[in-house]
């Protein structure tokens, strides 16, 4: 839907309630600049991470993403990242596996800091941009969708944008050229890889979907 006003009016904007969970938020935008425009995706998500500073969960892990197209093969620049210092699945997967957290990712319920990935009382922000985009990813998919504090689902909010309507027809031939830039300089360009036609899934993960797979491998 957002494509669809993106290519009659050059913006599209959709909010979304009672959102299940939304997985990454870069296929989103990723499918968007595949199709050449730019996109931006903002999840909300139920309180687990604490303000810069802060002791108490008071927004979620709150990931947001942003794609243009590229003209090169990897056909996208994304950027798709949580506003926390671990995500909530990192956390989760560390706990199963009794690995610690790394510094400074989470507080335990008496508010220390802790490694321990079994007992967490909040997580904590990537730094104070971290907690600050973390905020502002509220502001537009929790609160300008009406999910924060509700108990059904979680918000959605996502920014679709033709370039031609700005007057950048050329934008994929400069988001590569802008690759190429972060590249030399040593960066990896996100988003610069190829789709894979297999992966590998987490056997705990594979076992908790066996009803849907039927136990199939």
């Amino acid at each position: 839907r957002a494509a669809g006003l993106a290519r009659g009016l050059g913006v599209g904007v959709v909010a979304v309630r009672h959102a299940g969970g939304t997985g990454r938020v870069g296929a989103y935008v990723r499918a968007l600049a595949e199709d050449g425009l730019v996109g931006v995706a903002l999840a909300q998500s139920p309180a687990t991470v604490a303000p810069y500073g802060g002791t108490v969960p008071v927004v979620g892990t709150n990931p947001l993403a942003v794609a243009v197209p590229r003209a090169g093969q990897a056909r996208a620049l994304v950027v798709d990242a949580a506003t926390s210092a671990v995500t909530l699945a990192d956390a989760r997967r560390r706990a199963r596996e009794g690995t610690p957290l790394p510094d400074g990712a989470a507080l335990g319920p008496d508010g220390e800091a802790t490694r321990d990935a079994g007992a967490v009382g909040a997580l904590l922000p990537a730094g104070l941009l971290g907690s600050l985009l973390g905020l502002t990813v509220e502001a537009l998919a929790g609160l300008l969708t009406g999910a924060r504090g509700d108990a059904v689902g979680r918000g959605l909010w996502v920014l679709a944008l033709d370039p031609r309507a700005f007057g950048a027809e050329d934008l994929a031939d400069r988001a590569d050229r802008l690759g190429d830039d972060w590249t030399r300089a040593g960066g990896r360009v996100p988003g610069d890889r190829p789709d894979a036609e297999a992966f590998d899934v987490d056997r705990d993960v594979w076992d908790a979907l066996d009803p849907a797979t039927g136990g199939t491998p």
